[in-house]
C-alpha cells in the first residue's frame, strides 16, 4: 500500500510518518509543498500509484481541500484524508463531492490511524472482490 503524506514541511509529517512506517506493507511517500522551485505537490503525485494521500489542512499558498481538488484532476483514483480542525459539519460541507475518506486530527492518535487504515482496507477489499467476480 502506498500512502503519501502532504505537508508544508517534514516536521508536520514526522509523527504520522513514524507511526505509518511501523505498519508492514506500507510504502510512505513524503511530499513537501513549501520547497522553493519545487513543482506543485499534486504534480509530484500525478503518475504515482497511490492508495491514500493524507493532506495537511493548510499548505503553502492553498488549503488542503484545494490541494485535494487539484490532485483529483491529475490522479482521480487516489483516496484522500485531510488532517485538520474543522467541525464535522463544516468539513462535510467543504469536502462534499471530493471523495475525502476522513478528517484526521492534526496530531492523529494510534486509534485515528487504525480507523483510517481500516477504512482503506475495506475499500481495497471491495475493489479486489469486484475484480474477481466472473460474469457469464
Amino acid at each position: 500500500m502506498i500512502i503519501a503524506c502532504v505537508a508544508k514541511d517534514f516536521a508536520r509529517c514526522s509523527a504520522l510518518s513514524a507511526r505509518l512506517w511501523l505498519e508492514s506493507g506500507i510504502e510512505l511517500v513524503l511530499v513537501v509543498t513549501g520547497q522553493k522551485d519545487a513543482e506543485p505537490g499534486w504534480e509530484q503525485l500525478r503518475h504515482q500509484r497511490l492508495d491514500l494521500a493524507i493532506v495537511d489542512e493548510q499548505l503553502d499558498g492553498m488549503s488542503g481541500i484545494d490541494f485535494v481538488r487539484q490532485l483529483m484532476r491529475v490522479n482521480p483514483l487516489a483516496n484522500t484524508a485531510i488532517a485538520g480542525t474543522m467541525s464535522p459539519e463544516d468539513f462535510h460541507e467543504a469536502t462534499e463531492g471530493l471523495g475525502v475518506l476522513a478528517q484526521l486530527p492534526l496530531n492523529p492518535s494510534e486509534a485515528d490511524i487504525r480507523a483510517l487504515l481500516l477504512i482503506l482496507a475495506r475499500i481495497n477489499g471491495l475493489i479486489a472482490h469486484t475484480s474477481r467476480v466472473v460474469r457469464p
